[in-house]
Order: C-alpha cells, then sequence, then structure tokens
C-alpha cells in the first residue's frame, strides 16, 4: 500500500524551495528515468501472462514473488486452470453474471468516494487556511497534506491485514465525516456571525480537522480503494473492470475540480464540507451492506463470493421484484 506518488511529491516540495522550475525539472528526469529504466529491465512477466507463452518461467516467476521457501505449487495450478480462460473474450451475457456487476458496482462506488470525499476540497482550502497566515506559508498546506498522507498510509499498510480492511474503512469513513461536519460548522459560524475570530483557535481547529480528514483518508479509504481494484476482479473482467472503475474515478475528481468555487459561491464553504460529509455517510452506509472482507483470501475464492442465489442481474432483479 505504499504510495510511492507521495513520496515524489514531498520530495518536488522541498526541492522546489531552492530551484527554479526549469531546475527542478531536469532533477526530476535526471532522478526518475534511471529508476524507471532499472525497474522496467529488472522486473519479471507476471505468471498469468507467462502461463501462456513459457510455463516453466511463470513457475519460477512465481516462486521468486513469492520467496524462495513458500510452497507455490497450488497456485501455480490455480494460474495454470484459470489459463484456459480466453480473457478478453468477453460476451454481453457476461456483462449480466454476478462475477462481473458486483465487483464493478463494489469498485466504481470506493473510486467515487475516493474522489467525491473530499480530500480535494480539504487540500483548496487548507491553502486558504496558510494564506492567511502569510503568502509566504500557501505551499505549507500541500507539504503537510502529503506528509500526512506518507504517514497515514505507511501505518494502514501495517494496520490492514490484522484489522481488515472492511473495518479500517468503516472507521476512516467515520473520522473523515466528523471532520468534514464540523469544519462545515466552524465555516458556517464564522458567516454567519461575519466575525473574523469567533473562536479564539478556530484557526487551529480548522487546520486540526484538515490533517486529520486527510489522515483518515490515507490510512483507509485512499489506499483501500486500489488494493480492492486490482483483487476483486477475475482475470477475465481485470481489464475492462478496472477501466471502468477508473473512468469513473477520473471523471469524478475533474467534476469536483471544476464545480468546487461554483459551488462554494452557491452554498459557502462550510455547505461544501457539509456535501462531503452526507457522502462519507452514504459511503458507510455503502460499504457496511456491499463490502467484503477479501483479506487473506485468494482471487478464486473472492470471486466465488459475488456468486449467489442468482446468476445474472436479470435474473437478481426478477427475484427481488
Amino acid at each position: 500500500m505504499a504510495r510511492p506518488p507521495q513520496v515524489g511529491s514531498l520530495l518536488c516540495f522541498l526541492l522546489g524551495e531552492i530551484l527554479v522550475w526549469r531546475n527542478l525539472a531536469i532533477v526530476g528526469v535526471c532522478v526518475s528515468l534511471p529508476v524507471f529504466l532499472t525497474v522496467v529491465l529488472c522486473m519479471p512477466e507476471s505468471p498469468r501472462f507467462l502461463i501462456h507463452k513459457h510455463p516453466s518461467d511463470a513457475y519460477a516467476t512465481l516462486q521468486w514473488l513469492r520467496g524462495a521457501n513458500s510452497d507455490v505449487m497450488e497456485e501455480y495450478h490455480d494460474i495454470s486452470d484459470a489459463a484456459d480462460i480466453d480473457r478478453w473474450a468477453i460476451h454481453c451475457d457476461d456483462l449480466l453474471r454476478p462475477t462481473f456487476w458486483r465487483p464493478l458496482l463494489l469498485s466504481c462506488g470506493l473510486m467515487f468516494l475516493y474522489s467525491m470525499a473530499g480530500v480535494s476540497s480539504c487540500t483548496l482550502y487548507g491553502t486558504e487556511l496558510f494564506a492567511e497566515v502569510s503568502n509566504v506559508y500557501v505551499n505549507v498546506a500541500h507539504f503537510v497534506v502529503t506528509v500526512v498522507l506518507l504517514v497515514a498510509i505507511t501505518l494502514s499498510a501495517l494496520l490492514v491485514d490484522h484489522i481488515g480492511r472492511k473495518l479500517l474503512l468503516l472507521l476512516s469513513l467515520t473520522i473523515m465525516a466528523a471532520s468534514s461536519f464540523v469544519l462545515g460548522l466552524f465555516l458556517f459560524l464564522k458567516d454567519l456571525h461575519r466575525v473574523e475570530n469567533y473562536f479564539m483557535y478556530q484557526w487551529v481547529a480548522e487546520v486540526f480537522c484538515v490533517v486529520l480528514f486527510t489522515f483518515a483518508y490515507g490510512s483507509g479509504l485512499a489506499p483501500i480503494a486500489w488494493v480492492t481494484l486490482g483483487e476483486i476482479f477475475s482475470p477475465q473482467y481485470k481489464w475492462l473492470g478496472v477501466s471502468m472503475a477508473s473512468m469513473v474515478l477520473w471523471s469524478s475528481m475533474l467534476a469536483v475540480e471544476v464545480m468546487f468555487h461554483r459551488l462554494r459561491v452557491a452554498v459557502a464553504t462550510g455547505g461544501i464540507f457539509w456535501m462531503h460529509c452526507v457522502v462519507c455517510v452514504a459511503g458507510y452506509i455503502f460499504v457496511l451492506v456491499c463490502f467484503r472482507e477479501l483479506k487473506e483470501q485468494r482471487i478464486d475464492s473472492i470471486t466465488k463470493s459475488f456468486v449467489k442465489k442468482h446468476d445474472s442481474l436479470i435474473e437478481t432483479f426478477m427475484a427481488r421484484v
């Protein structure tokens, strides 16, 4: 669950204080290009790809990935059995089967929460909070958010296998909803009374809410949404399901960036954070009802868990009617 982009962003913020943008770009290329080439040249092909071309190489690669002392024979046979299915041959009937549409709805829901829960709004408003102190500290907000995300995601990687993905998601959404509500309340009272210093420590309280929201987001929703996206689809549907979920993610993120200032004029800043609070509460219910614990489960077990009494979307709908 590590997030290399956060490390890169942190380095950019630090170097940006001492370098102009042209030199920063040159340093970025000189550092990232060798690392990229080294990783790409040393990275093996996936066992699921090699099983079609070179089965012996697939076994060796799987053994290298799992460790020399791991028994990978059972997993190798599972991959070999799944290789008989043409991963590109998807028909219309397949799209109505629960092994596709249930993971698709779950992944799209998580990606929607990922972008609409409010981390972009917190970052934008955090910039304004630090700008109130001095224009020198405008970039401090991005630096603080990046550090908090990095710490939170590292902590999440240590906790997720102990307490499970679902519980971590629920805790994350609970804290995010509370932080959004309190931050919206502060802003509403500030606008209502038209007083700059309505509460002596309001600035500190607002910064604390932004940091707490970011920490909860980074320790739960942010990493688990991406991990789940790679786990719940069977190999046959993964390429299509991940593409559709990614489309939902980037579309909703674009909507947030475009609509933030317009919504701010319409419902004020406090109203925006209350809207994010509603999204987090709805996400809590969604995770509580629809999300299945995936800890220590293999892909075949996860796929089977989506098959219930009815085999297709039409049959499920008819049964409910």
